[in-house]
């Protein structure tokens, strides 16, 4: 991005720090001191531009240089401008119109937002360039709503106001938003702030089941829930949902939230069943005996059978009778086939029992006895369990191939591929610079992602290393916090960088060239994998990493020292860099667009929906 500030006038009486501004190299440090008669050599050069006013200059004269940035950015639509003002906002407008006179009604929606909100500062992101511009307010002008991916922090925004209700890229980024926060979702109508909801007048035929919070994202399964409710409802297969929540004020934001873009929503606090005796006095002992034996201070995973007595309660059960009371569902889907015995009664009724099972416990809790330290799992007793399950679903939603298969070896031949949308991580092709590459990881500081980066320490790095001392291994998110992380800078200061949590995916991967995800764990989908490919960065996985993007471009096996070298040197050898990054982020749309991701689910649904 291009930094300018703008000047009325460049004078001698400019101070030297200005003047060391105005010599500075464009290309390299990406900022520049201009006058508005040296913007049009400037909008040559780049194509988003984030630009300051004089902070002397008068208002008249403000308007005058926004009204020749309006008159510049009319004849180049490809640019997005970034008027900068107050660092401190809460709050984010959306405004998108295609009205001649969507100039004026942005100045009308700007007064009211004022006036409501009391003067507060705001980022605008709109198609049109504003009348006047407030100088508390920062102004994204774009016909590119995904610019706020890149450019927004998200962390402490509370309120969203968005004028267009069907863009879909807005709705694509209050995925993203959602992944922080619990925040309030408004529109404009009649010159008046409501409660925005885009399908309240439809009728839904399905009921979607998410036995868990859903929001804020935090977890891949919430970020999969939420994806598959917001596509079906975008693309007319109207489904209201349940969410079985948080005891306090939570469920109400989440419902708020989500009646954003769900026609009914459906909110119960989770009641929790109580473990039996024996089985409570099973779960301590295995605690106690990892903590001293192992030195593991979490208690072990959830069995299949404990999930079933945890959240199948006789409080769920009665509240969805009540709700299938009140409506005529032709679907239910719901998250996780441990939560059929809730639905049992319907299996003999004239509705479709769909279950999207993001994990299939047999196949991830594969030697959990040896990795998970078990001593009271039974996996061939849980297995049969979960099996005979999935049998009693009209249909089940896999959310790989690769679990498809392990379906499909099991008799579940009433199956199908849904890996859902990764469009939320397209981001523009970048080059690396030189021969020094950048490696990437990303995760929470989770056992498993602590597994990986001890992989990474273990298998990779001094292979990475050899073959340049100068390479760098990035990591972002969580695991930075880790002890293991921390370790691993004061041993490699050179080359070990910390980015800590990042407020974007972009944030991340503008900054690495190769993706690092050596996965331990077996079964279902790695997310950070596909996202990787998304952004065009080819990813150097393990064996069961490969799995689940069996066939996709980019993707490299790496589970000996020779293979680890053979692929570095093949990376080196790629003459046109940008080519071949998008030739795999062209490869992974292929198969991980919306369109592409939902379609066995949208076909399915569509032979009995009846509108």
């Amino acid at each position: 991005m291009l930094k300018i500030l703008l000047y009325s006038k460049l004078t001698n009486e400019l101070d030297s720090t200005l003047l060391y501004y105005k010599l500075r190299d464009i290309t390299k440090n990406n900022f520049i001191v201009c006058t508005i008669d040296e913007l049009d050599t400037v909008l040559l050069q780049c194509n988003i531009l984030e630009i300051l006013i004089d902070p002397s200059a008068s208002i008249r004269l403000k308007h005058t240089i926004y009204a020749d940035l309006r008159k510049k950015y009319e004849l180049r639509h490809d640019i997005t401008l970034i008027i900068k003002g107050q660092d401190k906002v809460k709050n984010l407008f959306f405004y998108n119109s295609d009205n001649s006179k969507s100039s004026i009604t942005l100045e009308n929606n700007i007064a009211l937002l004022n006036k409501q909100y009391n003067n507060q500062n705001f980022i605008c992101i709109t198609n049109c360039f504003p009348l006047y511009i407030n100088s508390n307010w920062t102004y994204l002008i774009t016909s590119n709503v995904k610019i706020v991916f890149e450019y927004i922090s998200i962390e402490n925004i509370s309120d969203i106001v968005i004028n267009d209700q069907k863009n879909r890229l807005i709705m694509d980024i209050l995925k993203y938003i959602l992944s922080s926060n619990l925040l309030n979702i408004y529109t404009i109508k009649d010159n008046k702030l409501t409660h925005m909801q885009c399908h309240n007048t439809h009728k839904s035929k399905g009921l979607f089941i998410f036995p868990d919070r859903m929001l804020p994202v935090k977890r891949a399964f919430q970020l999969r829930g939420l994806d598959l409710i917001s596509h079906l409802n975008k693309v007319g297969l109207y489904t209201d949902i349940l969410i079985l929540g948080p005891n306090n004020r939570d469920l109400e934001k989440i419902n708020n939230i989500l009646s954003t873009f769900v026609p009914k929503v459906y909110t119960f606090p989770m009641v929790r069943g109580v473990t039996k005796g024996i089985h409570k006095v099973m779960r301590l002992i295995e605690t106690k005996i990892r903590r001293k034996i192992f030195n593991i201070n979490t208690p072990p995973p959830m069995t299949f059978k404990q999930r079933i007595d945890t959240f199948v309660t006789k409080e769920h059960i009665k509240y969805i009778e009540t709700i299938l009371e009140e409506n005529n569902y032709e679907y239910i889907i719901v998250t996780g086939s441990w939560f059929y015995p809730a639905i049992e009664q319907l299996t003999n009724k004239n509705i479709k029992l769909i279950c999207d099972t993001h994990d299939i416990f047999f196949i991830s809790d594969e030697g959990s006895n040896q990795t998970e330290k078990r001593f009271f799992y039974y996996p061939k007793l849980e297995k049969k369990l979960e099996l005979e399950f999935l049998s009693k679903f009209d249909k089940v939603i896999a959310i790989s191939d690769s679990d498809l298969d392990n379906l499909y070896k099991h008799g579940q031949n009433h199956c199908f591929t849904v890996s859902g949308s990764f469009e939320y991580a397209l981001l523009d092709i970048r080059e690396p610079k030189g021969k020094d590459l950048k490696f990437g990881f990303i995760g929470t500081g989770n056992k498993n992602n602590q597994k990986a980066l001890q992989k990474i320490i273990n298998d990779w790095l001094n292979i990475i290393l050899e073959d340049n001392d100068k390479h760098q291994i990035i990591l972002a998110g969580s695991i930075c916090q880790t002890d293991l992380a921390k370790e691993l800078v004061i041993s490699k200061p050179n080359n070990i960088l910390l980015l800590g949590f990042v407020d974007n995916l972009s944030d991340y991967y503008n900054k690495i060239d190769i993706s690092l995800s050596p996965i331990m764990l077996q079964g279902g989908l790695n997310f950070k994998t596909v996202e990787a490919l998304m952004a065009g960065k080819p990813v150097i996985t393990t064996d069961i990493g490969s799995r689940c993007v069996y066939g996709n471009k980019g993707v490299y096996c790496c589970e000996t020292d020779c293979s680890l070298k053979n692929v570095l040197q093949e990376l080196k050898e790629i003459k046109n860099w940008y080519n071949y990054s998008k030739s795999i982020q062209n490869n992974a749309l292929d198969r991980f667009d919306e369109k592409n991701g939902f379609q066995a689910l949208d076909e399915y649904i569509s032979t009995f929906y009846k509108t």
